[in-house]
């Protein structure tokens, strides 16, 4: 390879750790611990007055304690199908995001996991560029324009608000991977690309953002089809094998699949509701932001008012110079790549607008897709504008199309800019002040980019002119939005949690008013809550833990969490009986408390709570009433209606501690009350538990830990049936005398799942081997 090849090789490199120069030259972390630390307890207890940027936390939330939590329990030698710690146990592994299964893990492995998280959220952009570079590079573009294409894709604003989540990112990576084997393959490329067509597929699987993965496979399927009608030598050999990569790419990764597939039927996830719909979709005057991103504000400055909505899901900027090279693309030479691309912007981003017949359709939506965001498809017009921007720029500067087109349409810009300007000046709304003030660099950038085409200057030149201006507009709003951390941010040790740790065995714990502690926090800090934030969790627990709020089942229940109803002050604890009753249920055994106002600490009774510990304002009580996770009882109601079973389980009349709801009749089995009974844990882990029984009648043994299909049981090693007790909790009958009891989680779809993918790697092993695929 020449100097020269190695020098444009480096900058694949080099322009994401630019964008990164944080991480390299002060040792930051991308993520947004300063939200954390500004916002969250523990952690803010010990920082006054972190200021953060007003991005989504899912990062902090959900995002970095699925993956950690992923991570150790592979270390420890146990794959991670539960977890333990939030929703009173919940399916981790067949939730996806947390990529369990992705190759790029193995930076887990070799490095510290704050390392390894800051590396792998970089090789995103690297991957993002590079596979971008080569697809533009097989349709035909010159390398200047095929780097401008992929610095505005890996830089767009969809992955720069969305990057530091990570598996947003890295699903999305394989788009152009894939674009790129289905030209080589229809090129009659190198026998491998098939290969690499069927690891992109599956690996945008194992990323863990399944809304992506969807949209990838449907453009390229979308994308074959048209080459297919459009092409003049059809071979049908060559397109049944591009059908049957497609299929490989599903069977290999069957094994997240099919677990995937059984937790979102047995979920609360479904479709949005009309008028919910209405407001995530883009208003049309979202459109501005094309040019102008932060006309209205950026939520990362605290200073967004575009009506309804997040920022975050209405992300359409590409860069300036972008935008106006792909409008200009459409008036070029036609080709299938222009066609193809244009149609599929157009049509995907009509489909985001905020139009009544728009929000109808997605609320009545296509299974299991519409589940998701539909703003999201924005990432798909994204890479759309930036192939196409790759396209005009390659025509203006290579192909030697007519300077004239460009200048109208840099006119039409220069008046759309004008009337941007007249309305910030004419519109006497304190708003537009940050209209006003946001206008100047795209107006700057706009008016640089536009001295170099229009006074003639030499057009290599101006060429790089306009790839500074993208990477420097790009860069600007990268940093304005993204945060970068100390390594002391991210989840420091708290006393409270510590101490939670020492004394916990078991037991649950839950926060009153102020010091509630994020359900996802507790998977870092190894702590058994009762609450969960995840868009995949059981709908039973969510219908369970709804009713603690009023004693029955919320009409409307909540997609993504699932909690004890939060009370504040002297008063709510006290009031709510269906919330203390909530917790006693499962098994929250300390309550923390922060004393914030004065007078705060008598919202506990104390006859049902104790204080055990104190310190730097915060208190650990224990729950005097609360219900063994684990514990024995010799009474048993029937209840079949699962409203009933709400009602009885939080009636004062109903004695949790000696007596369970199931749902069916146990035959041949008298229970009574024991005079001797006792239930050891021998072991816990999160995809096992051992326990030792013994008493002097005929008992069920309870545990509230979640029921869901995939736990099984053994009593003195022979099978039995898990009941479900407690409308959402398990149970097992026992038999008087001593027993050892196990209960292990074994999901058959994941078992299923697993012979699929290693049967279908072991075929294309074999295909392999014997030149199948030459």
């Amino acid at each position: 390879m020449s100097l020269k090849k190695l020098a444009f090789s480096f900058l694949f490199i080099l322009i994401p750790l630019v964008f990164f120069y944080k991480v390299i030259f002060f040792n930051m972390v991308p993520i947004p611990g300063d939200l954390l630390m500004g916002n969250y307890e523990p952690y803010k207890s010990q920082a006054v007055g972190v200021p953060h940027k007003g991005q989504g936390a899912d990062v902090i939330r959900e995002l970095y304690p699925w993956k950690y939590f992923s991570i150790e329990s592979l270390k420890n030698g146990e794959f991670p199908l539960w977890n333990p710690y939030v929703f009173s146990g919940t399916p981790h592994f067949a939730s996806l995001q947390s990529g369990t299964l992705y190759p790029l893990n193995i930076l887990f492995f070799v490095l510290p996991f704050v390392d390894a998280w800051t590396i792998y959220i970089i090789l995103q952009y690297v991957f993002l560029m590079i596979f971008t570079y080569l697809y533009l590079r097989q349709i035909g573009l010159q390398k200047l324009s095929s780097l401008f294409g992929s610095i505005a894709f890996s830089f767009c604003a969809f992955l720069t608000v969305w990057g530091e989540y990570g598996n947003i990112g890295h699903s999305f990576v394989f788009l152009p991977l894939v674009l790129l084997s289905i030209e080589k393959i229809l090129a009659k490329s190198k026998w491998y690309w098939f290969l690499i067509l069927i690891f992109g597929l599956a690996c945008s699987v194992f990323a863990g953002y399944i809304q992506l993965t969807i949209y990838t496979y449907i453009l390229s399927t979308a994308y074959i089809v048209c080459k297919f009608f459009v092409s003049k030598k059809r071979e049908i050999k060559m397109y049944l094998l591009l059908a049957g990569c497609f299929v490989f790419g599903l069977l290999l990764s069957a094994v997240q699949l099919m677990p995937l597939y059984e937790l979102v039927g047995l979920s609360l996830r479904g479709n949005y509701a009309y008028k919910e719909l209405l407001e995530r979709l883009l208003p049309l005057e979202s459109i501005v932001t094309f040019v102008a991103p932060d006309f209205f504000g950026n939520p990362a400055t605290g200073n967004y008012f575009l009506r309804g909505g997040s920022a975050l899901e209405r992300t359409l900027f590409v860069g300036l110079w972008t935008f106006i090279f792909a409008i200009f693309a459409l008036f070029t030479k036609r080709t299938f790549y222009r066609l193809f691309f244009s149609i599929v912007a157009c049509l995907l981003f009509i489909s985001c607008l905020s139009f009544p017949p728009i929000a109808y359709l997605h609320s009545v939506g296509i299974p299991f897709l519409s589940t998701g965001i539909p703003t999201r498809v924005l990432s798909i017009v994204s890479f759309c504008l930036c192939v196409l921007a790759a396209i005009g720029f390659d025509s203006f500067f290579y192909k030697k199309e007519k300077k004239l087109k460009l200048v109208i349409l840099i006119c039409i810009v220069a008046v759309i800019f004008a009337a941007l300007w007249v309305v910030t000046f004419v519109i006497n709304d304190p708003l537009l002040a940050i209209s006003k003030r946001n206008l100047i660099l795209p107006t700057g950038i706009l008016l640089i980019g536009t001295f170099f085409i229009v006074l003639r200057i030499k057009k290599s030149f101006t060429a790089v002119i306009i790839l500074l201006l993208l990477i420097f507009e790009l860069f600007y709003s990268f940093q304005k939005f993204n945060s970068f951390v100390p390594r002391s941010y991210i989840y420091p040790q708290s006393p409270v949690t510590e101490k939670v740790r020492q004394i916990q065995g078991l037991n649950r714990t839950w926060g009153y008013g102020s010091a509630h502690i994020d359900s996802e926090f507790q998977i870092i800090e190894k702590i058994y809550g009762t609450d969960g934030y995840n868009p995949l969790f059981s709908k039973r627990y969510g219908e369970f833990i709804s009713a603690s709020e009023n004693g029955n089942i919320l009409d409307v229940l909540p997609k993504t969490v699932a909690d004890v109803k939060q009370g504040y002050g002297v008063s709510e604890l006290k009031d709510n009986y269906y919330r203390r009753r909530a917790l006693d249920l499962v098994g929250v055994k300390y309550l923390l408390n922060k004393k914030n106002d004065p007078g705060i600490d008598s919202a506990f009774d104390e006859f049902d709570y104790k204080v055990i510990w104190q310190e730097n304002g915060w208190q650990i009580y224990e729950n005097l009433l609360y219900l063994p996770r684990i514990h024995l009882v010799g009474n048993y109601e029937v209840i079949a209606d699962k409203n009933q079973i709400i009602k009885r389980l939080y009636s004062p009349e109903f004695d949790a501690q000696s007596s369970v709801i199931i749902e069916e009749d146990v035959k041949n089995f008298d229970i009574s009350k024991a005079s001797t009974s006792s239930a050891v844990i021998v072991s816990y882990t999160p995809n096992k538990l051992s326990i030792k029984t013994n008493s002097d009648t005929n008992q069920l043994l309870f545990v509230s830990d979640n029921y869901f299909p995939g736990w099984k049981a053994k009593v003195d090693n022979i099978p039995v049936q898990i009941l479900r007790a407690n409308y959402t909790f398990r149970a097992i009958p026992l038999q008087a005398g001593s027993h050892k009891v196990e209960m292990y989680y074994e999901p058959q779809s994941f078992k299923v799942g697993l012979i699929i993918s290693i049967v279908s790697l072991g075929c294309l092993i074999l295909m392999v081997l014997f030149g199948t695929l030459v």
